[in-house]
Parts: structure tokens; sequence; C-alpha cells
């Protein structure tokens, strides 16, 4: 996993609340977080999306030093912990990350075409929506936040943002 690039993701054929997740290796690259926070939750809940985008923000995390992480990027984190907080079966997860790749694979994957992307959802079971497959969007971001954890102690040490500190801290405790 740690090999797959922003360009290895068919961002096009993954979905958001609100239609494609094609936008999301540019709001990767501007670090739009705020964009990016819109459409990975909504209304508590996770998206297809949502594992893929946390995990290309997580890993440059630990690339910024504490002074350059902004309070909108952690306000992000802090929102899909809170969607995740109400499952509490995700703490005994014994799922590694190591799968995570299968969520890519044809059978989950929306149509190149999104002319038909509203027939889609009026199906029982869109693409990528059947119950198991859905709850593995909570599973992995879950796990990919959790393995987070050190970059989040760093920063919670080390900036001076008390706000950050505080809202780092609730992340941590659930996480732990």
């Amino acid at each position: 996993m740690d090999q797959l690039t922003v360009q290895d993701i068919p961002w096009k054929r993954i979905t958001t609340p609100y239609g494609r997740a094609t936008e999301v290796p540019q709001m990767l690259a501007k670090r739009n977080y705020s964009g990016i926070a819109d459409i990975v939750e909504h209304q508590s809940t996770l998206w297809q999306v949502t594992p893929w985008a946390l995990f290309f923000l997580l890993k440059e995390l630990p690339l910024q030093s504490p002074d350059e992480v902004s309070a909108v990027e952690i306000d992000l984190y802090a929102t899909i912990i809170e969607a995740l907080s109400v499952h509490e079966e995700l703490e005994d997860t014994e799922q590694t990350l190591i799968d995570m790749p299968l969520l890519l694979e044809e059978q989950y994957l929306w149509d190149e075409n999104s002319e038909e992307d509203e027939l889609e959802w009026e199906n029982e079971q869109p693409r990528g929506y059947d119950s198991e497959t859905f709850f593995y969007y909570y599973v992995y971001s879950y796990l990919l936040l959790k393995q987070a954890l050190p970059a989040f102690e760093h920063i919670s040490r080390h900036t001076k943002d008390q706000d950050m500190q505080q809202v780092l801290q609730e992340c941590m405790e659930y996480l732990e």
C-alpha cells in the first residue's frame, strides 16, 4: 500500500455524497481540507472516497512540521472520528490495511460513464454500498487514523495552538 500514488486511484469511479470523487487529486494537491471534509463525511456518514482521501492525507501528515498543520485539517480528522465513534465494534476489528486495495476491485467501482449515476443510486445496493463493503469504509478509515496516532501525538506536543491541542487530545483518546 505504501507504493500507492494518487494517480493509482480511479477517483472518477468512486463516490462522494455529491457525486464522483474526480476533483479529489486537485483538492489533495492544494491541501483544500475544507473541501475534502465536505466530501468524506456527510451527516455522520462516511463514503467510498473517505478511506482513500484519508490514506493520502495521513501519508503526508508526518512530513509536515507541527506549525504547518492547519486547524482545518485536524478538524477534518476529528469529524471523521466523530462519525466512527458510533461504531463501537471498530475497536475490536482484526482487519488490517493490507486488504484495503480490494475496495478498488471492479465490482465496487462505478461505471466510467456518470450519466447513469442516478439510476445506480436507486438500486437497492449501489456498487460499493452493500452493507459489508460500506462498513469497510469505516474500518479502513479507523485503521488509518489509528496508524496516525504518533503523528497526532507529535503535533499535539509541538503546536502552540491550544484549540488544536484540545481537538487532537480528543482524537487520540478515541483512537487509543
